[in-house]
C-alpha cells in the first residue's frame, strides 16, 4: 500500500503520534451527533492538473458504498445515509446513527479520493493507472518487479516532496534486501527477520530504526469446524500457548504481548492480568480438552505462508507448543494467493496471520469478530460481542465507550476465536545518507514525502 499512500490522499489522516490531522479537509465540524461538515482545501489538484472539488469526495465515497463494487471500505462508511455538496469545497455527511469511529475510519487508504473521469476511462479500475492528489504520481508499473513514482508537480504542499522519484521494489527475500542496501542499490527498507535486523545493525553504513507497532500477530480459529466449535477446545489452546515464548522465538523479543487491542492504543487496551488464560497452564489446557472429549488430544492443521516470516515462524512455534497437550498440528503452507483464498473461503482449522494496524478499537473488534464483520472469517456468532461492538460504534461518550471496549475484549478472549500473540515492532533499515523519514506505528510511510538524500 506504500504506492497508494504516496499517490492519493484522504480527507483526514494521522501524524506520527497517531493524532487525526487535516489532509484534504482543512477543517471540519460536527453540528449534530449524525452530521459532519468538511471544508476542503482550495486549490488542491489531481496529478492530471484538474482541481479537486466536493463532487470528487461524494463520488469516491459512493463508489465504495456501491453494493456492486467489492470495496473493503464499505463497513467504514456504513452509517452514512447521504452525502451533500452544498458548494464546491464543502462536503456534508449525514449518518443514520451516531458513529464514534467515523473520523478514524476516514483515514483509511480504502477511502482515498479519486477523479471520476480517470476511473471511468479505465473500466472502473485504478490497478494499472494512478491519478491522485498525493505527493507522487505513477510513472511506471512493472507487476511483480517494481513501481516507479515521480514527483507530483501539482501537490498542494509546494515545498514537498523533496525527492524527485521513488522506486518501490518487490524483493521477497530479506537477505537480498540487506545485500542491496549494503551495495547502495536500495536506500530504504522494512525488515521483519530478526537475524537480518541484527546483521544490519552491525553495518556502520546503515541505520536501524524501530517503533512499537499496532498490527496483530495471531492464530485464528475456525469456530464452525469441529473440534473448535467447542469453546473449551479454543480456551485450551489459549491456556496452552506461551505468548511470551512466541515473542522471544519469533520476534527476537521485539514485540509486545497483547489482547484484542494492542498496548500501543493505551487508551483502549485492557491490562493483560485481566485475561486469566494468558498465564500459560498446560494442566488447565489438558483438563479443558478432557472435558470436551479429547483427553488424548487430536490432529489438526495450521494454515500459513512462508512469504511472511512472522506468520510462518509463529505457526512453527505453535505447532511445537501444542504437542505438550497432545495436539498434533500439521502445517499447511500456501503461497499468498492461495492463502488469501483460503481465508476468504473460511477454509482452515487454524490459521497463523497478521492483521493491519487500526487507530480505533472498532477496527480491532467489529470488523473481525462481529457476526456481520466483513473480516469475520472465524465464524464467531456471539450476541454479546455483537451488542457490545455495535454499542461501541454508536457511543460517543468517551468514558462509556472505554467501558464497552473493556468488556468486549474480555468476552473475546474468553470465547477465543483468535489467539492474540503479539504486536510486533516495526523495523526500518536505511542507508546513512537518508534523512527526514519518520516511522509510524500503523506502518504508513507517508513521511517519505519529506525524506531526502544527502549529496
Amino acid at each position: 500500500l506504500v504506492e497508494t499512500e504516496l499517490m492519493y490522499d484522504t480527507l483526514v489522516g494521522f501524524d506520527a503520534e497517531m493524532r487525526i490531522v487535516p489532509v484534504l479537509a482543512e477543517s471540519w465540524e460536527n453540528p449534530s451527533p449524525t452530521t459532519y461538515v468538511f471544508h476542503l482545501r482550495q486549490g488542491v489538484k489531481f496529478c492530471n492538473g484538474r482541481e479537486l472539488v466536493a463532487a470528487d469526495v461524494k463520488y469516491s465515497f459512493e463508489r465504495v458504498m456501491d453494493p456492486d463494487v467489492p470495496a473493503m471500505g464499505k463497513n467504514f462508511l456504513a452509517p452514512i445515509t447521504s452525502i451533500e455538496t452544498p458548494d464546491l469545497h464543502t462536503v456534508v455527511l449525514k449518518l443514520d446513527t451516531p458513529f464514534a469511529p467515523l473520523l478514524s475510519n476516514l483515514t483509511s487508504l480504502w477511502l482515498t479520493i479519486v477523479p471520476r473521469e480517470v476511473v471511468e476511462a479505465n473500466a472502473g479500475s485504478l490497478k494499472t493507472v494512478g491519478c491522485g492528489t498525493g505527493p507522487f504520481s505513477l510513472a511506471e508499473n512493472v507487476p511483480g518487479d517494481y513501481v516507479l513514482l515521480k514527483k507530483n508537480p501539482y501537490y498542494f504542499r509546494e515545498e514537498l516532496p523533496y525527492l524527485d522519484q521513488v522506486r518501490t521494489l518487490i524483493i521477497p527475500d530479506e537477505a537480498t534486501i540487506l545485500a542491496q542496501l549494503r551495495a547502495g542499490e536500495v536506500d530504504f527498507a522494512e525488515i521483519d527477520d530478526p537475524v537480518i535486523r541484527k546483521q544490519a545493525a552491525q553495518d556502520p553504513n546503515l541505520v536501524v530504526e524501530e517503533v512499537p507497532g499496532l498490527s496483530t500477530l495471531f492464530l485464528g480459529i475456525n469456530t464452525q469446524r469441529p473440534p473448535f466449535d467447542d469453546v473449551r477446545v479454543r480456551q485450551a489452546l489459549s491456556w496452552a500457548i506461551d505468548r511470551q515464548r512466541v515473542i522471544d522465538v519469533v520476534l527476537d523479543g521485539r514485540g509486545a504481548m497483547m489482547g484484542p487491542i494492542p498496548p500501543g492504543l493505551a487508551e483502549w487496551a485492557v491490562p493483560l492480568e485481566r485475561y486469566p488464560s494468558y498465564q500459560t497452564d498446560l494442566d488447565m489446557a489438558r483438563s479443558l480438552l478432557a472435558e470436551a472429549g479429547y483427553p488424548d488430544g487430536f490432529k489438526t492443521t495450521i494454515t500459513t505462508r512462508t512469504e511472511y516470516p512472522f506468520q510462518y515462524n509463529a505457526a512453527l512455534d505453535i505447532q511445537d507448543q501444542l504437542k505438550a497437550v497432545g495436539i498434533e498440528a500439521e502445517l499447511r503452507v500456501l503461497e499468498t494467493g492461495a492463502y488469501v483464498q483460503a481465508w476468504k473461503a473460511h477454509d482452515m482449522d487454524l490459521m497463523a496471520g497478521q492483521n493491519s494496524a487500526q487507530a480505533d478499537p472498532d477496527g480491532y473488534t467489529y470488523f473481525h469478530l462481529n457476526s456481520a464483520g466483513r473480516a469475520n472469517v472465524w465464524g464467531l456468532d456471539d450476541a454479546v460481542v455483537d451488542w457490545l461492538t455495535e454499542k461501541g460504534q454508536t457511543t460517543v461518550d468517551l468514558t462509556e465507550r472505554r467501558l464497552i471496549y473493556s468488556l468486549v475484549q474480555e468476552r473475546i478472549v474468553d470465547l477465543a476465536p483468535m489467539i492474540f500473540l503479539a504486536a510486533p515492532n516495526i523495523t526500518y533499515v536505511y542507508r546513512a545518507d537518508v534523512h527526514g523519514f519518520t516511522p509510524m506505528p500503523n506502518r504508513q510511510q507517508i513521511y517519505l514525502k519529506q525524506t531526502w538524500l544527502e549529496d
